[in-house]
C-alpha cells in the first residue's frame, strides 16, 4: 500500500477525527468526583448502589417519588411498554436480593421492575433473566419490565428462553443515540433536583458515565482502524508509518540544523541527541553561554538559553543583562531550566502556530534573529 494514498484515504481521516472527538468529549467528562479515585467505578455494585439510591422514594435525595416516575416516562418512550405510574407509588427498591442487580416492586399493585447492570460488561449467567423473572413471580409479583443496562450499548441481552422476551428492553448508558440513559432520565433528573446535594451527585455520576463510555467509543474507533487496516493489507504500511513518525524529531532537526549554515557567535555546533541542536562556546564578560534547541515528538519545540560556567540566579542575571542588551528578553517566558541558570521559549502547535511546519520555520526565524543580535551589539 502506498504510505501517501493510505494517509490521505478517507476512511483514515475520518477515523482520525473521530478519534479526535472522542478525546476531546473523554477530557471534557474526565474531572469528576469519581474518576478522581481508580477505584469507585469500577466495584460491581457501584453503578447499581448510584441507580438504586436515585429510584428509590426513600432515598437521602428527599424527592420521593419524583426520580422513579421519571424513569417510568423515560421507558415508556422508548420501549413501547405501557407502565402506569399509579402501579407504583408504594414502591421498595431492593439491591442484590435473589442476585437481582436492582428490583423495583410495588408493594400494593404487585408490579414489578428488574434491572439488570451490565455497564461495567460483567459476564452472563446461563439463563440469567428467566430465573431472575421466575424469582419475582415466585414471589407473587407481575414483572413488567426488564432492563438490560450497558454502557454504550455493544452488548446486548441474551435471548430468554421463556415468553418474556417483549418485555427485556436494552438500554445504553450513554452513546451516540439520543434514547440513552443519560438523555433519557439522568438529564432529566438533573433538572428536576430542587436541592444542591442531588443535583450535584447526579452531574458528577453524568460526567462519570460519559466518561467511561467515551473511553468504550475509543476503542470502537480503533476497531474501525485495525478492520481498515486489515482489509487492505496495510499493517506493513503502517508499521513503517510509526517507525517514520518516531524519526521525525530527527529529521526535523537534521533540517533545522542545515538551514542554519552560519551560527557565530557561538563557535561550535554538535548533537548530544538525535532530535536536538546544540550551540556552544559563545562567551560573554567570561560565561559561557550556549543556546539548544529541541524539537518534540508532539509538533513542538523549545529554544534553551543558558549559563554554563555559573549556575543558579548568579547566572541567570548574566543571561539577562545580554538579553536586555539585545532586546529579546521578552522573547523568552519566565521558565527556567538547568538549576535556574536559563531561559526557554516554548513553540507549540496550537492558536499561534498551527501546525509543525509553522513551529519549525518560527524556530528557525527566532534563533536566528538571537544570533544575529548577539553579532551586532
Amino acid at each position: 500500500m502506498d504510505i501517501i494514498n493510505f494517509l490521505n484515504s478517507g476512511i483514515v481521516t475520518d477515523i482520525v477525527m473521530k478519534q479526535d472527538l472522542v478525546n476531546n468529549k473523554k477530557k471534557e467528562a474526565s474531572y469528576n468526583l469519581f474518576t478522581i479515585s481508580s477505584y469507585n467505578s469500577y466495584i460491581e455494585n457501584f453503578h447499581s448502589d448510584i441507580i438504586s439510591s436515585l429510584l428509590s422514594p426513600v432515598a437521602t435525595h428527599k424527592l420521593g417519588n419524583a426520580f422513579l416516575f421519571l424513569f417510568i416516562d423515560y421507558l415508556n418512550s422508548i420501549s413501547g411498554l405501557e407502565i402506569n405510574r399509579n402501579d407504583f407509588t408504594n414502591v421498595e427498591v431492593t439491591r442484590e436480593k435473589g442476585r437481582l442487580d436492582i428490583w423495583i416492586k410495588d408493594l400494593s399493585s404487585r408490579r414489578a421492575i428488574i434491572i439488570e447492570n451490565k455497564i461495567n460488561n460483567a459476564m452472563d449467567m446461563d439463563n440469567q433473566l428467566d430465573r431472575y423473572w421466575q424469582y419475582v413471580e415466585k414471589a407473587n409479583y407481575r414483572v413488567v419490565a426488564i432492563i438490560y443496562l450497558t454502557l454504550d450499548g455493544t452488548k446486548k441481552a441474551p435471548p430468554a428462553e421463556g415468553a418474556i422476551n417483549h418485555i427485556i428492553k436494552n438500554i445504553e448508558a450513554f452513546s451516540s443515540e439520543s434514547n440513552n440513559l443519560i438523555n433519557g432520565w439522568l438529564e432529566p433528573c438533573l433538572h428536576a433536583a430542587s436541592n444542591l446535594d442531588s443535583s450535584t451527585f447526579i452531574y458528577q455520576y453524568i460526567k462519570l458515565i460519559k466518561h467511561l463510555a467515551n473511553r468504550t467509543m475509543e476503542t470502537n474507533t480503533m476497531e474501525e482502524l485495525y478492520q481498515f487496516v486489515s482489509a487492505e493489507n496495510g499493517f506493513k504500511t503502517l508499521d513503517t508509518i510509526v517507525k517514520m513518525y518516531s524519526d521525525l524529531t530527527t529529521f526535523r532537526a537534521d533540517k533545522f540544523s542545515k538551514q542554519l549554515i552560519d551560527y557565530s557567535p557561538f563557535k561550535k555546533q554538535f548533537r548530544y541527541k538525535p532530535m536536538y541542536v546544540l550551540y556552544d562556546y559563545y562567551i560573554y564578560k567570561d560565561h559561557r553561554l550556549k543556546l539548544d534547541v529541541w524539537f518534540e515528538e508532539i509538533g513542538g519545540a523549545e529554544v534553551v538559553f543558558w549559563n554554563v560556567t555559573t549556575s543558579g540566579i548568579n547566572g541567570r542575571m548574566v543571561l539577562t543583562e545580554r538579553l536586555n542588551e539585545i532586546g529579546l528578553r521578552q522573547e523568552f517566558t519566565d521558565e527556567v531550566s538547568y538549576n535556574d541558570n536559563g531561559y526557554t521559549k516554548h513553540f507549540i502547535v496550537g492558536d499561534k502556530y498551527k501546525s509543525m511546519a509553522e513551529v519549525d520555520q518560527a524556530v528557525l526565524a527566532f534563533v536566528k534573529k538571537i544570533m544575529e543580535k548577539l553579532n551586532a551589539d
